[in-house]
């Protein structure tokens, strides 16, 4: 998928790592809202590699520039336990959630972040999901909230300082 100014959205390869940790470096601060922990950082790399080597249904997709470089990134899963109790459906439904979206702060504002979640969401329909959900903590108030809004409106729900998004696909 091509976007503005040939920005291409593809799955994540072992070949992203360092790429990535230097994106997600940027992130890393925890002093100030919006920021993630070096342990945080961690973390996230070692799902994204075990979701490159196919051990985990975690999807992870990045934007990249012409040249190559990395832009942004964001995963899908199947909604959690957590997350189905908090949002019941009245019809058994199949919710994927999209998570870790990182997008390099020098190119905010450009559209990645709306063409990652964009390809994602075609995805999800095209593996039969249902719907998407979004859990944003309180500390990506500044940052998240505002993005995911854009995208499904006021939370569908708010609990202990969470906000939780749902969109119905289109079937």
């Amino acid at each position: 998928m091509n976007g503005p100014n040939d920005i291409r959205i593809r799955e994540t390869s072992s070949d992203d790592i360092e790429s990535l940790r230097s994106l997600l470096q940027e992130w890393c601060d925890g002093s100030e809202m919006g920021q993630i922990s070096q342990e945080e950082v961690n973390s996230e790399i070692v799902g994204i590699e075990t979701s490159t080597k196919g051990e985990s249904d975690w999807l992870y997709v990045v934007a990249e520039d012409e040249t190559g470089r990395l832009l942004g990134i964001m995963g899908m899963c199947k909604s959690n336990a957590t997350i189905d109790a908090v949002l019941p459906s009245h019809e058994e439904k199949s919710a994927a959630e999209l998570f870790s979206a990182f997008v390099s702060q020098s190119e905010r504002g450009r559209g990645i972040g709306r063409l990652l979640v964009q390809h994602l969401e075609s995805k999800a329909e095209l593996d039969g999901y249902d719907e998407i959900v979004v859990a944003s903590g309180p500390r990506f108030r500044e940052t998240g909230w505002p993005f995911w809004q854009s995208f499904y409106g006021d939370p569908a729900k708010v609990i202990e300082c969470t906000s939780i998004w749902r969109k119905s696909l289109a079937k």
